[in-house]
């Protein structure tokens, strides 16, 4: 049963909008392209396995996307938890390409792709801190405990895998998607007594879900950009260059000749994800560069947010419910 489906991230989301908004010659423009890239194949490599999670059967099986959990200390977060009456499996999905080396000495996963070697943290240490963290999760809510397990899973059919020939850990949980399902059968075997009722498994399900929390990074600051490095105005959902035109009650661009009606709400999800969840006329005005307050009033008014204050001091609310996003980037 998939009680908690997989979303494109807000850091996904920032990352589109400050690509929109920052001059392509700007220093970190690349390095953004660059993460971009790498966190939508991440996506893309958890949203592969969803072919055979299909497979679980429903009335076993609580599936769990990108839970996000408080530690008492830190969060930490989890690309699928598979929870069940006898055990818990947590799923770590990387798509990487080229050949990847699972270092027992160092620890360390070291991938060879076009001549040019890497090393990236290793990401069974990464499962194994998410199993004790989820254990001490558990006792500190007051949550019947039971086993959890954990898989690697290569899902990029083109990746190459090895190990250190002593390396047991690796052997037993790194895995390629195809062979997901044959893993799950062996732990299944592993544990065959169920230690949850069904009225057990609703709790915990419960409070996973109660205590997930999305996170928000600040990526004007990890990245180090300031504010008045971003591009204003209202940006084309055609082609996404910025600004477009106001021509009576639509948006006008003069690089596509594209018309838009609400050109506008696309670029308010811009500075809802960038700056902050309230906004005024006069913040309305300077970001999307519309001189006529009237005209901001008016498209303000017409989208319905909920506001505090009256007057010129009128605060209005937004959230990604009520923009929308409005036609998202198919990815």
């Amino acid at each position: 049963m998939l009680l908690k489906e997989r979303q494109i991230s807000i850091r996904i989301r920032k990352l589109e909008a400050l690509l929109r908004r920052l001059p392509k010659t700007h220093p970190t423009y690349s390095d953004l392209e660059v993460e971009l890239a790498k966190n939508l194949a991440g996506y893309r490599g958890e949203q592969s396995m969803n072919y055979y999670y299909s497979y679980l059967m429903d009335n076993k099986y609580c599936i769990f996307h990108d839970l996000r959990l408080f530690d008492q200390q830190h969060y930490f977060q989890m690309d699928t938890l598979l929870l069940c009456p006898s055990f818990i499996l947590i799923v770590e999905v990387k798509n990487f390409i080229g050949t990847l080396f699972f270092d027992s000495n160092f620890k360390q996963l070291i991938r060879t792709h076009n001549g040019k070697e890497e090393a990236f943290p290793n990401p069974l240490i990464q499962a194994k801190n998410h199993q004790r963290k989820l254990s001490d999760w558990l006792e500190v809510n007051k949550l019947p405990s039971l086993p959890i397990e954990s898989l690697v899973v290569i899902s990029n059919p083109q990746a190459i895998i090895r190990t250190s020939p002593n390396y047991k850990e690796a052997f037993q949980k790194v895995t390629t998607s195809q062979n997901f399902l044959d893993k799950l059968v062996l732990i299944e075997a592993t544990y065959k007594t169920e230690r949850l009722t069904g009225k057990e498994i609703k709790k915990i399900s419960k409070m996973l879900l109660s205590k997930h929390a999305e996170g928000n990074p600040d990526l004007l600051r990890q990245f180090s950009i300031n504010k008045d490095d971003l591009l204003l105005g209202v940006y084309c959902p055609s082609c996404s260059r910025i600004p477009m035109n106001r021509i009576e009650t639509k948006w006008f661009c003069t690089f596509c000749n594209a018309y838009s009606s609400d050109a506008h709400i696309h670029s308010l999800s811009d500075y809802l994800l960038l700056f902050e969840t309230t906004i005024t006329n006069r913040k309305l005005r300077e970001f999307l560069r519309i001189e006529s307050r009237n005209i901001a009033t008016y498209l303000l008014s017409s989208m319905n947010l909920p506001t505090t204050g009256k007057g010129k001091g009128t605060t209005y609310h937004l959230s990604s419910t009520q923009l929308d996003y409005l036609d998202p980037p198919k990815h």
